[in-house]
């Protein structure tokens, strides 16, 4: 568990990241970033998204992002969490080797 410093700091790397994942989610509406770079945006997004430290950040301050960028990230969460109440396809752990 982070001290309150440690949580500070966290806070604010994590605010300068989803700063650019902001831009990068409006340079794609207006179709100006192109679809590989989105595609690499949204990668990154959902393995941060799936860490309990973000989880944490965004119930308490998803508030001071725009509403059509909270609501998005909102729907990135949701659809995280029906993917890991899915069972994993047999072969999925790399610990387990088919045949």
């Amino acid at each position: 568990m982070l001290d309150r410093d440690e949580y500070r700091h966290f806070e604010s790397i994590l605010a300068t990241y989803l700063l650019s994942h902001e831009a990068a989610f409006n340079l794609h509406r207006e179709n100006i970033l192109a679809a590989a770079e989105w595609e690499g945006q949204l990668s990154a997004l959902a393995w941060i998204i799936e860490t309990p430290g973000f989880q944490r950040y965004w119930s308490t301050r998803s508030s001071r992002y725009p509403s059509d960028f909270s609501a998005f990230i909102g729907s990135k969460i949701r659809d995280s969490d029906a993917a890991a109440q899915q069972p994993a396809p047999v072969g999925a752990d790399a610990r387990i080797r088919p045949g």
